[in-house]
């Protein structure tokens, strides 16, 4: 099935491939092709290494319509959930990787059984953080929340071959009007869905976004 181009400013679409997770939509300037891989399996599968089950890899291809080079970053893109509201920049190889690598960690505050957190995630070059959010708790009545723990991890030489793996592989910033494409890390806390996770696009070619199924 083919698309032509929206002449709007802002369009969103998305359409599933029989038999793949490939997702796609566009405006007047740009199309957005993306797959998820989300979960230890799907991870591992793609890189050969599940990422500590913490990071969702979005594989995107930018496609300019029109002749006239636009510059396209890795940082015009987030990754957002519908499931809590979590929405995150992509990190890079070295923060997960490299000897600059973050730990993160989730750990409650207060008593009782732990609820969801519904603050927002965020990352990038900037680091990871937790926004705003509330937990609830049962038993004793107390509220909960969470409080993300982070330190830096050291590395150690056996994370350099991934290292390397995830630059080269990861999506190249460049001025172009051929096509782009490479993958995108996100970090991504809790259990979602494919269904839930919501690809954004907003750069110099516009906005797109577009919804995995």
């Amino acid at each position: 099935m083919q698309f032509r181009s929206i002449p709007i400013l802002f369009a969103i679409a998305a359409v599933a491939f029989a038999g793949d997770s490939l997702v796609r939509g566009s405006n007047e300037s740009v199309e957005v092709q993306a797959k998820v891989y989300y979960g230890k399996e799907a991870v591992k599968g793609l890189i050969g290494s599940d990422l500590d089950g913490f990071i969702c890899i979005v594989e995107v291809k930018i496609l300019p319509l029109t002749d006239k080079a636009i510059a396209i970053s890795k940082d015009d893109f987030s990754l957002r959930s519908d499931r809590d509201g979590q929405k995150s920049q992509p990190f890079a190889p070295s923060q997960i990787a490299g000897q600059g690598a973050m730990i993160v960690k989730s750990r409650p505050n207060g008593y009782g059984i732990l609820g969801d957190s519904n603050g927002p995630t965020y990352g990038g070059m900037g680091g990871l953080g937790r926004g705003p959010g509330s937990g609830g708790a049962v038993g004793n009545g107390t509220a909960t929340t969470t409080t993300n723990e982070i330190s830096m991890d050291k590395g150690d030489a056996k994370k350099q071959p991934l290292l390397e793996l995830l630059k080269e592989r990861q999506f190249a910033d460049k001025e172009t009007a051929d096509p782009v494409s490479g993958l995108l890390y996100f970090p991504l806390e809790g259990k979602h869905k494919t269904k839930d996770l919501e690809l954004i696009y907003k750069g110099p070619g516009g906005k797109v976004a577009v919804h995995f199924q």
